[in-house]
């Protein structure tokens, strides 16, 4: 068992030599050392209650340690030599600070701060500090692939540099630096992570009336780091109503409005900070915190015009989009049977909704945008539900990329363990690192975990009712399109099995045969050379309106309430590119592909081969390809297989006569041109406007969504 909480001799003579220079300590309390918590303050046994607002501990600025003893910014003084002029003016406040605490270090007994110095672990066991600095590289398996690996990285690199910096100054200036090692550097680094308060949000106004006349009070402008002793003995619990107060003389603790009882301990709140803050910063975390969060750093992207002028309008103008964003579980009284995409979102900030709502809304959404300015995200979303589908799906394919580095750490590691630790009387500094590094990673598992499942509920609702997964799409066409379709597939393919077609990565293919089997039948005579648009805005009163055609129709209609362009924008790949941000030689490949495959398959868009020869789409057919090329991933297969034109290629012309069994009289040349204009308009919409990526418990699919009443 963990011995028990016992008296610090070493705290004891700081609480004397504190008290000795002004400092409060209420009578009642008492600092004592576990093995959990370490030296820690609490209210001693056999004593009365502390009455609530009650001064517990009061610091006197004088014995703090900052920049201002450095730069001995009056009437705050180093008590030792002043560091060079020079180095202190071209380093920051932070490295200056870690340079001074060093060197008040190196003179022991003879700083005026030894008495609150030698109470801290010291260097040569920096190991116990626990911050992943400090990790061995053994124990900082618990991070690869995480967010703190990156972080702590990047840290000791920032350090590492300062520190070398300034021994560089400090030997320029005739300085001895052989003891201003780096593991000071860091042990002092640490301290100030650790243990210190900032100024801005503690004492910056009443630091400032404490100088004398005549300081330059633009020092106070930038937040600083100080150490305030017996003070930065309380431990943090979020739960701790205690308060925080300043003068100008004094920072002082009081009790909240709770009594403080016999034996409790006194504890301060160091904010409401996530594992990794606390890890990073501290050297503990906290089970099932609810405050941690999982980071999301978008990369660098270069904005357009006019989404940079949308950006200057949005509410979060002033968030860059290369930032941290911290995204939280959703809470667990979640109602599930709600399928607003708002409450979905609720766990990430809206800074990071805002930005990716910029880089993937298309451009008849930037222009609606632009033209209907908001700064609230709510208003946007409810306007742009297409925008908010591509903006979840995006949000679910990054997150399961995070969750798969995690997972494969988890994997080589045993996260089963408890985080309870072993009952021993002491505690290796491997054992607190391993039970820290498997909290921090339990929590980044659970956060990831619960807001994939919120998406994923919300987007399975939302297929049950506005999403058409491609299974279910097929069966909006007639019996006799789908007898054809699948029979095309399978000539194709080998198999009509959506699901194998998928994992095959033909899924964006299916969709757009899909479209063009949809909406054949609604071709008319609008659909000749002679008339651009490949698709009627109306069709035909003759034939029987399919729902689905319909909502189609209407949303690329001139009509629909977003202002997106009718179909004649899409039929001309030239005039689109550049303005959807699809690119043309994508475009051709997949409408090459879907070309080839009708080749070879013209069941696909219910053509009837017996009535003779396929429709040359590809203007090229092989003398004899495969009926039956079998299922293959498109990764590997050759988009040329059917377009090459060369002496084993036989051509069969389109002739120029009306046949009867082609739509409207149609003449062949007339119906191969109007099928090419579909082709490519399904990639573009396959590629653009409705449909999403959509992550479920069958893995990555297309899915399109269409509205209720789109009309």
């Amino acid at each position: 068992m963990s011995l028990p909480a016992r008296p610090s001799e070493k705290h004891n003579d700081l609480l004397n030599w504190a008290k000795e220079y002004g400092a409060i300590v209420h009578g009642s309390l008492e600092v004592v050392v576990d093995d959990d918590s370490g030296a820690h303050m609490r209210v001693k046994r056999d004593t009365p209650s502390i009455d609530g607002r009650t001064v517990l501990l009061a610091c006197p600025h004088a014995l703090s340690i900052s920049y201002l003893n450095a730069i001995e910014c009056l009437p705050f003084v180093s008590h030792s030599k002043r560091l060079p002029d020079a180095f202190i003016k071209a380093l920051s406040k932070h490295t200056v600070t870690v340079f001074f605490l060093c060197q008040q270090y190196l003179l022991r007994d003879d700083s005026f701060w030894w008495p609150y110095l030698r109470t801290l672990i010291p260097p040569e066991e920096g190991e116990k500090l626990g911050t992943p600095l400090w990790f061995s590289e053994t124990d900082k398996q618990w991070f690869r692939g995480t967010n703190m690996k990156v972080g702590y990285e990047d840290r000791e690199k920032e350090w590492h540099s300062q520190w070398a910096e300034g021994v560089r100054l400090l030997q320029g200036d005739g300085w001895s630096t052989e003891r201003y090692t780096w593991r000071l550097a860091l042990w002092a680094a640490t301290i100030l992570s650790s243990r210190s308060f900032g100024s801005q949000a503690l004492v910056a106004n009443t630091l400032r009336s404490s100088c004398a006349a005549g300081v330059d009070s633009t020092i106070f402008d930038e937040s600083f780091s100080l150490l305030y002793p017996v003070i930065d003995i309380l431990n943090h619990s979020s739960n701790s109503d205690t308060v925080w107060d300043t003068t100008k003389l004094c920072f002082s603790v009081l009790a909240g409005d709770t009594h403080l009882t016999d034996s409790q301990p006194v504890n301060i709140s160091y904010g409401s900070k996530s594992n990794e803050e606390l890890l990073m910063g501290y050297g503990f975390t906290i089970p099932d915190n609810r405050f941690d969060h999982f980071v999301l750093l978008m990369s660098e992207t270069p904005l357009t015009d006019i989404q940079r002028s949308i950006r200057s309008r949005q509410s979060t103008r002033d968030t860059p989009i290369r930032t941290k964003h911290p995204i939280r579980s959703p809470p667990s009284d979640l109602p599930t049977c709600d399928s607003s995409p708002l409450t979905a979102l609720g766990s990430f900030p809206h800074a990071l909704l805002d930005s990716i709502l910029l880089l993937v809304a298309n451009q008849a959404e930037l222009a609606y945008l632009s033209h209907h300015p908001t700064p609230d995200f709510i208003e946007t979303f409810r306007d742009l539900p297409h925008a908010t589908y591509r903006l979840i799906s995006d949000l679910l394919q990054t997150l399961h990329e995070k969750l798969a580095n995690l997972m494969t750490q988890s994997i080589q590691l045993d996260l089963s363990t408890p985080t309870e630790m072993t009952t021993k009387t002491t505690k290796t500094t491997t054992e607190q690192n391993a039970r820290n590094g498997r909290i921090y990673l339990k929590g980044q598992h659970h956060i990831l975990t619960t807001c994939i499942t919120s998406l994923r509920t919300h987007l399975n609702q939302a297929l049950q009712k506005d999403l058409y997964s491609l299974e279910r799409a097929i069966a909006f066409l007639s019996p006799r399109t789908i007898t054809h379709f699948h029979a095309g597939f399978v000539r194709a393919f080998g198999t009509a099995e959506v699901s194998g077609l998928r994992d095959a990565g033909w899924e964006e293919v299916v969709w757009a045969l899909w479209l063009c089997a949809l909406l054949w039948p609604y071709h008319n005579d609008y659909a000749c050379v002679s008339k651009a648009p490949c698709l009627p805005l109306e069709p035909k009163d003759t034939l029987r309106v399919e729902p689905i055609a319909v909502a189609l129709l209407a949303y690329y209609g001139e009509t629909y309430r977003h202002g997106l362009p009718d179909a004649t924008k899409y039929v001309g790949a030239k005039d689109y590119v550049g303005t959807a941000g699809v690119a043309e030689e994508e475009v051709e490949q997949a409408a090459a592909e879907i070309e080839d495959l009708y080749v070879v398959a013209p069941e696909l868009l219910g053509c009837d081969p017996d009535k003779g020869p396929a429709i040359n789409i590809g203007s090229a057919i092989h003398s004899s390809p495969d009926p039956h090329p079998g299922l293959h991933s498109k990764s590997n297969s050759n988009s040329n297989s059917y377009a090459n034109n060369d002496a084993s290629t036989t051509v069969v012309d389109a002739t120029s006569a009306t046949c009867p069994h082609l739509p409207y009289g149609q003449t062949r040349s007339e119906l191969t041109t109007s099928l090419k204009r579909l082709i490519r308009w399904s990639i573009r919409i396959v590629h653009e406007e409705v449909f999403q990526l959509v992550v479920d418990k069958t893995g990555p699919q297309l899915v399109l969504w269409i509205e209720s009443n789109p009309i």
